[in-house]
């Protein structure tokens, strides 16, 4: 297949993002995707267009939707137990680092991972007690460590990262209201 050719050719890929499917209740769902991509290589001369993608949307989140060179997870030299108190964000967390230090990172348009809702997960169920333990503020810190690694410690950029938060905030507050509404 196309893949695997793709990905035999080049032996120097350090990460393969890949889509999902969600399911519900046994069905597949539709899920609205808030980043369009074709296939695509991503290394040193687009790498920022890669990290944009994170301002943009929730698309690079999770740690499910990539598979890395275990080189690079060994070499980690990041101190996870600050986060280990949290219920949400531990994968953005880990993938900031995982897509910064991957030299070349492959971006197929296949869903190579199905994912299935559960609506009394931890993620999922909202309520007051809660609250503490979905605080993402850690990740939004770790965001403005890279931004200088990046290149993108500007003006612009930051407003960005500052109004990806404030949506995610809102989302967040949101499905806790309408936790607590409907119970």
């Amino acid at each position: 297949s196309e893949v695997a050719v793709t990905l035999d050719k080049e032996s120097q890929t350090d990460m393969v993002i890949y889509g999902f499917n969600y399911y519900k209740n046994g069905q597949k769902t539709k899920k609205k995707d808030s980043v369009k991509t074709k296939p695509t290589i991503y290394a040193d001369l687009n790498k920022n267009d890669l990290y944009s993608i994170f301002f943009q949307s929730n698309a690079l989140n999770t740690l499910w939707t990539k598979a890395v060179k275990t080189a690079i997870l060994k070499n980690d030299q990041t101190d996870y137990s600050k986060i280990t108190k949290f219920v949400m964000g531990e994968d953005l967390f880990v993938s900031i680092y995982l897509v910064t230090v991957a030299s070349r990172i492959v971006w197929l348009d296949k869903c190579l991972y199905n994912y299935r809702i559960l609506e009394s997960s931890i993620t999922r169920s909202f309520s007051l007690d809660k609250i503490p333990q979905k605080n993402t503020l850690f990740i939004y810190d770790r965001f403005l460590d890279y931004l200088p690694n990046w290149k993108m410690n500007d003006k612009e950029h930051l407003n960005k990262l500052k109004n990806h938060w404030l949506n995610e905030t809102i989302y967040t507050f949101s499905n806790f209201y309408e936790n607590a509404r409907n119970n």
